[in-house]
């Protein structure tokens, strides 16, 4: 574990309160506001009081735009490059392949992260709402058995939710910070917090 120089370790229920265990890049969740009404709506039939934090991996329609976008944008390049290079030699037409190159990696990359589920985390006062895709897990601080973490290297590759009904669901993409708020929540509700290093043995879902 990777201990927060700045904080004094608390030590609870085999976990301490206080770790920062850094997130890889690419895994980290962004804010993205408001819920939408449905979570709203299912927020205030379990009284989870006040948002307090809402992050995700980003609305799939803007990173659809951006990717397409800038491959376009590279596409252009190449194709002035390719009309200047019988003007000023060889050294624009390697430039002119790279990008092409370059705008062919980006489009593949941008339809590789689409295959990604839409996943939010939406922190209120008492409990939490997790969605993935259409699917959406509603629960509030005491119906949580334990924080399963999912860890490798030093790093939180993600966080898991097990209820006391035996619900299990993962909540991904999702910043340091919140995830350090989302382990010292439940730590003070007095629920143990575990480490992992195979999720699939302890019958947890990817």
């Amino acid at each position: 574990m990777v201990m927060d120089s700045n904080r004094e370790p608390k030590r609870e229920w085999g976990f301490t309160v206080g770790d920062s265990i850094s997130t890889p890049a690419g895994m980290s969740g962004r804010r993205i506001g408001a819920p939408p009404k449905k979570v709203a709506e299912a927020a205030a039939g379990k009284n989870l009081g006040d948002l307090q934090a809402s992050e995700g991996n980003g609305k799939r329609l803007g990173t659809l735009v951006a990717g397409v976008g800038t491959s376009i944008g590279l596409l252009i390049v190449a194709v002035a490059l390719t009309a200047l290079a019988g003007v000023l030699g060889g050294r624009v037409t390697v430039w002119a392949c790279l990008a092409y190159v370059a705008a062919v990696v980006w489009l593949l990359g941008t339809f590789w992260a689409m295959t990604d589920p839409a996943v939010a985390t939406y922190l209120f006062a008492n409990g939490l709402v997790q969605c993935r895709n259409r699917s959406m897990w509603t629960v509030t601080w005491t119906e949580i058995d334990e924080l399963v973490l999912w860890t490798s290297g030093g790093h939180i590759l993600r966080h898991y939710v097990v209820t006391f009904d035996g619900t299990r669901f993962a909540v991904p993409y999702i910043s340091k910070d919140l995830g350090h708020r989302l382990r010292q929540i439940v730590a003070e509700h007095g629920r143990p917090i575990r480490e992992t290093e195979n999720p699939s043995k302890d019958g947890l879902p990817r």
